[in-house]
Formats: C-alpha cells, structure tokens, sequence
C-alpha cells in the first residue's frame, strides 16, 4: 500500500510527495522511506503533521512529535511541516475565542522548533477543526509570529467552507508556503471533491514561462526590487523561497482584477492576436498585378506582343 502510493504519484510526474506524520514514521520505522524515496526519485517535500492547538498541556508533547517527523523528513528532501490543527473542542459549541491564545501560542512555538532544525511550520485551516472558518483563519494568522509560523492554506477546504479562495490566498501572499490545490463541487462523492477546473474553485491568470534577458533591456535590481524582466528562480529566493525546479519554470500572472493593496498590478499581458489574412492577400494581389505589366511592357516593348493587330517596331 506505502509504496503504491510512492508508485502511482511518480507515475503521474509529480516532483514531490506529501505523507501524513504517521506514514513517515512508520515507514522509518521499517527502514522503508529512504528507500521508496531513491527508487521512485521523490522527494518528500512536506508532512501533513496533526497538532494538538487547543490543549496546553499536550503543547510540549506535540511539538517535540513534529519536530521528530521533521529531523525524519529533511533527511529525504522535506521542506515543509503543515500544521493539521486538532478538532473543534466541544463540537457545534467549539468557542474559538476561548482557545486562541493557546492556538497563537503553540504555534509560535512550533514554528520556531521547526525553524530551529530548518524547516518551516505553515498552518493548513481545514473544516472540522480548530482554525476551520474565514475569521478564525484571519484571527490566527493575523495573530501568530509570521518569521516562523507560515500559510499553508487548502484551495478546495476554504471553498467548502464557503469562503472565496483566491482573496484569502491573495491577502496572505506573502506568508504563503505551502498549498493544498483542489476543487470543490460540493457532490456526493469524494467528500465534494472533484478533478481540477471542474468545480467552484477558479484562479484566474496567464501561465507564463519564466523569461529571460532581452539583449538591449535593463538588468533586474533586486534589492532595489526592480524587475524589468520575470526572473521566477531569483524572485521566489528573494521572496524567501526555497529553489524548485518545477515552480521555478513558470508563474502565474494576475489577470485585470484589482488585488488587495494595489499590488500586484495586473492584466499587463496583451493577449492580441492579428488576422491580417486580407491585408496579405491585397498586397500579394498587387504585386502579381504588378508583375503582369513589368512583363506585358518588357514583351511590347521588345516587340513581341501584338495588341488589337499592333506591333511595337524597334528602331535602331
């Protein structure tokens, strides 16, 4: 089963794989995840880590368990603990401001654990638990030490949770490491859940390849954060993030809609495709008609062509 997982996602050509914190260590345990990791060349870029957010006595105790997943998974590539958070204490009567400072406060200190052996912690929201709704998602994040404690939102579990996923991944930008990317139709199959662009989650843009130098343009100046030309590799270092080959080919550049604080300024792509068929096929008419008379003159005078009975004579 472990390794059909390994198998399939590889066979797809994904650049990398993200386990539960409990398949890591029992695959570790079995000495199995190094070796799925090289024979499949998939590195494992994250661990979806649960994390007790609401108890405080359970805080030490679940920090030092994903910190262990983390020193098992930066051994094979990992970059990233996503933050599952623990349910909602009590159920319908879960009272998140009852338990936000001991979320805020774990967190913080997960994150900085887990910046210490150089990872990063990014909080993923998810319904059924303690950080599942819009506000609870702004009241935390907007709480939490963002030097160690990242985003790492889930597109189709904010769309459940009837909240517009672009403006919160859009609001959260800078802070986001991480992302959950699905759709969400809301059937009765798969929890709602449905192939990519089929269901209610839209992000609108231009894929684009990342560009390079134009031979007469300016060089980029990034600490002055001017860019002339879409560097993806040396923008996402300066943005803080980690090298990837696969990102590091493409980005997605914002369509005309206005984005929260003005920036980033988008529609600057002009989609403009000419249909100049006609004006082609005009002038090519033209010049055929144009070379019809160089030849008709060229054999009158000459004298070689006869009009209406009438020859040229050449005189000498």
């Amino acid at each position: 089963m472990n390794e059909t997982i390994f198998k399939d996602v590889s066979d797809m050509g994904f650049a990398g794989l993200e386990l539960f914190d409990w398949q890591i260590n029992g695959l570790e345990s079995q000495s199995l995840l190094g070796p799925f990791v090289d024979k499949y060349k998939l590195p494992l870029i994250a661990s979806y880590t649960n994390v007790n957010l609401t108890d405080p006595s359970q805080r030490a105790a679940t920090i030092a368990a994903a910190v262990n997943v983390g020193t098992i998974m930066k051994k094979y590539g990992g970059k990233t603990i996503v933050v599952g958070p623990s349910g909602r204490v009590g159920g319908a009567s879960y009272n998140f401001n009852e338990h936000k400072q001991n979320i805020v406060t774990t967190l913080n200190e997960l994150g900085k654990a887990i910046t210490d052996i150089g990872l990063i912690a990014a909080l993923h929201q998810h319904t059924g638990t303690a950080v599942e709704t819009r506000d609870e998602t702004y009241a935390t994040m907007e709480a939490v030490d963002t030097r160690y404690v990242k985003f790492g939102p889930d597109i189709g579990q904010l769309q459940k949770g009837g909240v517009d996923p672009v403006a919160v991944v859009k609001h959260f930008l800078p802070v986001v490491q991480h992302l959950h990317f699905k759709d969400f139709v809301g059937g009765t199959s798969m929890a709602g859940y449905c192939a990519l662009g089929l269901g209610k989650v839209d992000l609108v843009g231009i894929v684009r390849r990342s560009q390079i130098k134009r031979q007469f343009a300016p060089d980029n100046d990034p600490a002055k954060n001017f860019w002339f030309h879409v560097d993806a590799p040396l923008m996402r270092k300066m943005a803080g993030g980690a090298p990837d080959p696969a990102l590091d080919s493409f980005f997605l550049e914002a369509d005309g809609t206005a984005n929260p604080g003005g920036l980033p300024v988008g529609g600057q792509t002009r989609l403009d495709i000419p249909n100049d068929h006609l004006q082609y096929a005009i002038t090519w008419f033209l010049i055929a008609l144009a070379a019809a008379g160089v030849y008709l003159a060229y054999h009158w005078e000459n004298g070689r062509l006869t009009v209406n009975g009438r020859t040229k004579v050449k005189t000498a």
